[in-house]
């Protein structure tokens, strides 16, 4: 079974002040990349609309939940979501008891795909 995690966060910036997201956002794809079991992330930003996507991958729940735990105590998200609106989260593949609750615990609320057609 493939234990493969992927999240796809949409996003509207909510800050007038652009080079403050993308700077976080650097930081964040800087931070990401330090993380042996995180295989993708990657920010998309149009400049104009002020939307965002975040694609990530993981190679298992246990690395998502590390990430996303380091990515919470460490101020990542918590500063990104003062210049953001989050307008949708997307679990495509397997979804653990544990991330469940992790994104409950947030009150974030998101949709699964658990089905991949090979």
């Amino acid at each position: 079974m493939n234990r493969e995690i992927y999240n796809i966060v949409r996003a509207k910036i909510t800050t007038d002040d652009l080079q403050a997201f993308e700077t976080q956002a650097q930081k964040m794809k800087a931070a990401a990349k330090e993380e042996s079991g995180t295989l993708i992330y990657d920010f998309f930003i149009n400049r104009d609309t002020k939307d965002v996507l975040i694609i990530e991958k993981y190679q298992d729940d246990e690395a998502f939940m590390a990430h996303m735990t380091r990515f919470v105590t460490e101020e990542y998200i918590p500063k990104l979501l003062t210049m953001q609106e989050i307008v949708s989260i997307e679990m495509p593949g397997l979804v653990t008891k544990g991330i469940e609750d992790f994104f409950t615990a947030g009150g974030w609320k998101y949709k699964d795909f658990r089905v991949n057609i090979s």
